[in-house]
């Protein structure tokens, strides 16, 4: 196994090496992140007597932050802990997170990066983060005697499907870990199906569920405007903007806007490198009421569109919002698969995204029975958006119901620790037991209110488990921070229609574990279901005449500029036209290499 897959890592990277080679031109930055991943860090980093050395592993800015929780629990702990990324943002961000901890570039999977890496890092434990396997690590490890343990593991469907095709190399891959702590009960059925060890695996939940609230939220939200010098208003939010998106919102903010002129928006590119892009169609959209955050002036003061054309800061600003619209959710020229919401959820914002949430089923299908959700498609999102702007009483009982969801299912981290045990933890006593399975949300008839309650925990543990948990306090609702979003709503005004959560169809753009290897929901009632509706969560047809700039995933055709396509009034969805009114290394370890 070891040499077939060698042979075929080593044949992707080298038809990869013309993309490198421009880039390393074009960044210098990334040739010498690229050259960090190659030699490795060049030197014996020294172990401290008597502390085990942890290595944690994230792919990238998300994993990173997922980590957070848990590299500060072993940091204080005794443990000394390492920290890797793989991407050029997820290791800026660690480094800006870990101040005092070692932070490193991720070792390419050659034999000889990893043997130099292992060499000078000597862990005593990896820690691999939700995504990113790489078997010729795991391997090395195993020769080593080295243990891995896989947390807060996650396969969206379409990956589960291409893995499937070839479970032999995969179950063999999996046999590397001594442990694998994985989110849902779904994710767990993924796993063994691909040939896990069933009493190496138990669903432990969500990382991110353990990620610290910002406290004292009003005196946040008013530093941010007097930092930035942004006006106050009622703030939209969106998050992590995939190509297609951008477009909508911008339109969307244009009809929301008419009767609204005290409306805001924030938009958060999810790629950096479309940050330039969007700046300057934000400007033709929008000319002279566009301000960027990476680029302050006088004038942001009059400005009514907002670019956060920077990274790591997206949780913070989405403070602003009274509701926050999560990217990769609609059409566009990306795969789908939404992002996490929990971000905004832990703030008391609430969120709206669109159909195409199938990476992230079990979080949405649960915050959206529990009110704190809506999942509305490109046709109905114009009115969606209407009614929860026109009952800020509504969309304040949302965001509670949304930082009560977030607070109810915290403890990950702990469940997680507990069951991988890496050198030098001690169990915390509450994080033994994971919990009952995932809420399966689907309601009766069209427009029901969800009922019953959502389980405290999103992971299940294996039979005969221990699966009762200390009862958790029910946390203080969210502080009012918006003269506008007075009161709150009855429990049970969020209704979900006809549909069942997720759309498998729509495939992932999620990172693959190995990177050498190859339905929707509403949470109100007065969505349109007629989209929304569709068997399996399958998104209903739209017309290609809806005005964004792409029609869907894959779309490689010529489109018109923002310029001619807004003054043509090119409806963007259909309908639009008549709604728009001590220090010692190992004995025995071979000296590091240097890397000059």
């Amino acid at each position: 196994m070891r040499l077939i897959y060698a042979s075929i890592y080593t044949l992707l990277f080298i038809v990869s090496l013309p993309f490198l080679a421009v880039r390393c031109l074009v960044n210098p930055v990334f040739f010498r992140h690229l050259k960090a991943r190659f030699a490795g860090p060049g030197r014996i980093l020294p172990k401290l007597d008597g502390r085990p050395r942890v290595w944690i592993w994230a792919l990238s800015l998300g994993e990173v932050l997922s980590a957070r929780e848990m590299a500060r629990r072993l940091s204080e702990g005794g443990a000394d802990v390492v920290v890797t990324s793989t991407t050029l943002a997820g290791f800026a961000m660690a480094r800006q997170l870990f101040p005092d901890l070692t932070v490193l570039p991720s070792p390419l999977d050659f034999r000889l990066s990893v043997r130099r890496f292992l060499d000078c890092v000597d862990p005593d434990f990896l820690i691999l983060v939700e995504t990113d396997v790489w078997p010729g690590v795991l391997m090395e490890l195993k020769r080593r005697g080295v243990d891995a343990a896989f947390a807060g593991a996650r396969l969206s469907p379409s990956s589960f499907k291409n893995y499937r095709r070839v479970r032999f190399f995969w179950s063999k891959v999996l046999a590397l870990f001594g442990s694998i702590a994985v989110q849902t009960e779904e994710d767990l059925s993924m796993f063994l199906e691909l040939g896990a060890d069933p009493a190496k695996i138990r669903a432990t939940g969500n990382l991110k569920f353990d990620e610290e609230p910002m406290r004292h939220a009003p005196d946040e939200r008013r530093r941010i405007l007097e930092e930035t010098g942004w006006p106050d208003g009622r703030w939209l939010i969106g998050g992590s903007v995939h190509p297609g998106e951008d477009f909508m919102l911008l339109e969307l903010f244009r009809l929301l806007s008419v009767d609204r002129p005290e409306l805001r928006l924030l938009v958060a590119p999810r790629d950096r490198h479309r940050f330039g892009a969007f700046r300057r169609h934000a400007r033709e959209a929008f000319p002279g009421e566009t301000a960027c955050r990476s680029r302050p002036s006088p004038e942001d003061g009059s400005a009514r569109v907002f670019v956060l054309d920077t990274l790591g800061e997206l949780r913070r600003f989405y403070l602003l919002g009274e509701c926050a619209l999560i990217g990769k959710s609609w059409p566009g020229r990306h795969e789908g698969g939404g992002h996490n919401p929990l971000e905004p959820a832990l703030l008391g914002v609430p969120s709206v995204s669109g159909p195409r949430i199938h990476n992230f089923k079990w979080m949405y299908r649960a915050l959206c029975a529990e009110g704190g959700a809506v999942i509305a498609d490109r046709r109905s999102l114009p009115g969606v958006m209407r009614d929860l702007l026109d009952s800020p009483g509504k969309l304040s009982g949302m965001g509670i119901k949304a930082k009560r969801f977030a607070m109810s299912h915290r403890g990950a981290v702990a469940r997680t620790l507990d069951f991988i045990r890496p050198p030098g933890w001690r169990p915390s006593g509450d994080g033994e037991a994971p919990d009952a399975a995932a809420p399966s949300v689907a309601p009766e008839e069209p427009g029901a209110t969800a009922s019953g309650a959502v389980p405290d925990r999103p992971g299940a543990a294996m039979s005969g488990a221990a699966t009762e948990t200390a009862d958790r306090p029910a946390p203080d609702p969210v502080p009012e921070r918006r003269a506008t979003m007075p009161g709150a709503v009855p429990e049970n005004d969020v209704a979900m229609p006809d549909a069942a959560c997720g759309d498998e169809s729509a495939g992932s753009a999620e990172a693959a574990p190995a990177n050498a290897a190859a339905g929707s929901v509403a949470g109100s009632g007065r969505v349109s279901g007629e989209a929304d509706g569709a068997v399996g969560g399958a998104e209903a047809p739209e017309e290609a005449s809806w005005g964004s700039r792409d029609s869907g995933p894959g779309t490689r055709r010529r489109r018109p500029s923002w310029s001619s396509w807004a003054g043509r009034g090119v409806p963007w969805w259909p309908g639009a036209a008549s709604s728009t009114a001590g220090a010692s290394s190992r004995p025995g370890r071979p000296r590091c290499p240097s890397s000059r």
